[in-house]
């Protein structure tokens, strides 16, 4: 499950969306629980870590951009992470979820959208074995493109209280 923004841990809804406008630097804040490892993957595209655990990262991580992040109780890891993120060229929907296998299996994932600045939220696409028919999709919270400021427990999100 994911919580964002403080609010209740949520099984992966493909309708539930949190959308990044195009170019928009984010920092994003991955704290884990549960003495688990989380190798957070965002599909497609690459931020740049920040800080572990509020120190800076290790030489070997630093200035490398990543597509996964390992948050948890492992060697050279920490239990929370900040990195900052950029939305480039390729909009459309995307994931970020735990490639621990027993969290992916049941769902720990997140939808999100990179789109123009102002576009409204992308259709659900919901395929079947007869074709692909389209749902109407929803922000996570607040309107389309609203902003979270922080993420709580097994979360993904950006942190808007973060410095420019």
């Amino acid at each position: 499950m994911i919580k964002v923004d403080g609010g209740t841990a949520l099984n992966m809804d493909p309708h539930r969306v949190q959308a990044i406008e195009k170019g928009d630097l984010q920092v994003w804040v991955i704290k884990g629980t549960g003495g688990w490892t989380h190798p957070v993957h965002i599909h497609f595209e690459e931020g740049i870590l920040l800080s572990r655990g509020g120190k800076a990262p290790p030489a070997w991580e630093k200035w490398g951009k990543k597509d996964m992040y390992r948050i948890g109780p492992e060697n050279d890891s920490t239990g929370i992470i900040e990195f900052a993120y950029r939305s480039r060229d390729f909009l459309g929907q995307y994931v970020q979820h735990c490639h621990n296998t027993m969290h992916e299996d049941h769902a720990m994932l997140l939808r999100w959208d990179a789109s123009k600045t102002g576009a409204t939220l992308i259709d659900t696409p919901m395929p079947t074995f007869d074709g692909v028919s389209f749902e109407p999709a929803l922000p996570l919270t607040g309107g389309v493109n609203s902003n979270i400021k922080a993420i709580d427990g097994d979360g993904i999100g950006p942190n808007t209280n973060a410095p420019n």
